[in-house]
């Protein structure tokens, strides 16, 4: 089993705004914490097939310049499987 996890925690501000209207305010789309937690399981009998499994969780973020409406914040979960084969086998001169 292989394990992974990242973080990311950014206050994105507003500098240099057109007549210093929203200067300071958060930029719209991007969330103060974004996180990610993985695993990678090798299905034995199987040479090749992998389940995965991730959860994202990203935190609250604005949609509009002015900060006036915020999205909450979410998690999702992501469940699959691959299979590694090879196309070819090319020899080489």
């Amino acid at each position: 089993m292989r394990l992974n996890a990242s973080a990311t925690w950014l206050q994105a501000e507003l500098t240099k705004t057109n007549n210093g209207l929203n200067q300071g305010n958060d930029a719209i789309g991007i969330p103060n914490f974004y996180a990610v937690l993985g695993a990678e399981y090798d299905i034995k009998p199987i040479d090749g097939l992998t389940a995965t499994a991730r959860v994202n969780h990203s935190g609250t973020q604005y949609a509009d310049l002015a900060n006036s409406k915020k999205l909450d914040s979410y998690t999702t979960l992501d469940l699959g499987m691959r299979y590694r084969f090879a196309l070819t086998t090319m020899k080489t001169r």
